[in-house]
């Protein structure tokens, strides 16, 4: 995995990058469950020509918290350069991922303009993914 602080939400970006907040939403409280899902998206994202995917930090850790500890599970952000094929990469990606882990959901957003996914491709999911897609091609 990279590096946590390199490329943080926002931060010292190159011009034509764009960065994706993915949430992952579980529908539950089960926090282990939530840091193996994340991981697991993590290493799936990694696969795919993007800049950077890393797990955001919660904040300061306490004084005596556990290696990790301090680390937004659940969340993924993602930078990505070049053309929009490697964002429909990405959201297919997710997409897919979503698909084999039950009922959850994931939502994505760029610059305040978040897609849900719900791992049920219907037609107005399939059209909404393009649409969100269409918006954010460089």
């Amino acid at each position: 995995m990279l590096p946590l602080e390199k490329n943080g939400f926002g931060k010292d970006l190159p011009q034509n990058a764009t960065q994706i907040l993915v949430e992952i939403d579980l529908f539950d409280d089960d926090a282990h469950l939530l840091e193996r899902l994340t991981r697991n998206l993590c290493r799936e994202i990694e696969e795919l020509d993007v800049d950077a995917v890393v797990i955001p930090p919660a904040g300061p850790a306490p004084t005596g918290a556990k290696a990790g500890s301090g680390l937004k599970w659940g969340q993924l952000l993602i930078t990505l350069s070049g053309s929009g094929s490697i964002l429909t990469g990405v959201v297919t990606a997710v997409d897919g991922w979503l698909k084999s882990q039950g009922e959850r959901s994931v939502k994505l957003e760029i610059g305040g303009d978040r897609l849900e996914l719900t791992g049920v491709s219907t037609e107005v999911q399939k059209a909404a993914i393009r649409h969100w897609i269409e918006r954010h091609r460089g």
